[in-house]
């Protein structure tokens, strides 16, 4: 009998908590439902909302409109989010994990060669810089390519011969 008035008292005791436990599960998927949210807006804002294929069609698109020859675009990787498991060797070797490869995120690298006026070329580089995809710059290395034949003009560098790396992140 003391035993059952035990077990009454501890159901009552669970009993009276199941409000507060309700309250406590509602609140926590509430900061769930926020934290969520705010993670896609993340996302969002590091890849937009195109992936990779758009990209490169934007690409050739921006190039084309901006008199760039391409001699070459060439993918060198892609990298997804991989959740990091040993956070703490990583720390103690100063190793930094690229903070814009987020889950939800692919990072393309992509070697391009191109030719192009240096006017052109600004122009080029202006409007990548304004894609919704972050987009780095990498390994930008410049020569002449052509020389005009006088002399005395002003702009006898023609063209540019440019080679350099973006780094996008594109949605998976």
């Amino acid at each position: 009998s003391n035993k059952v008035n035990n077990e009454f008292k501890e159901f009552k005791r669970k009993a009276n908590e199941l409000p507060n436990l309700k309250i406590q599960s509602q609140k926590i998927s509430e900061n769930l439902d926020e934290l969520n949210e705010k993670k896609l807006k993340i996302i969002r804002l590091i890849s937009g909302t195109s992936n990779l294929e758009t990209f490169i069609s934007r690409l050739g698109f921006i190039g084309e409109k901006n008199n760039i020859i391409f001699q070459s675009i060439k993918p060198i990787s892609s990298t997804k989010f991989v959740e990091s498991t040993n956070t703490g060797i990583q720390n103690e070797l100063n190793i930094n994990p690229d903070q814009l490869l987020v889950e939800g995120v692919k990072k393309y690298t992509i070697n391009l060669n191109l030719n192009a006026s240096y006017k052109d070329l600004l122009s080029f580089l202006r409007e990548l810089e304004l894609q919704e995809n972050i987009i780095l710059f990498k390994d930008i290395n410049l020569e002449l390519s052509k020389v005009s034949g006088d002399e005395n003009s002003k702009d006898k560098f023609k063209e540019l011969n440019a080679t350099f790396q973006i780094i996008v992140y594109g949605k998976i």
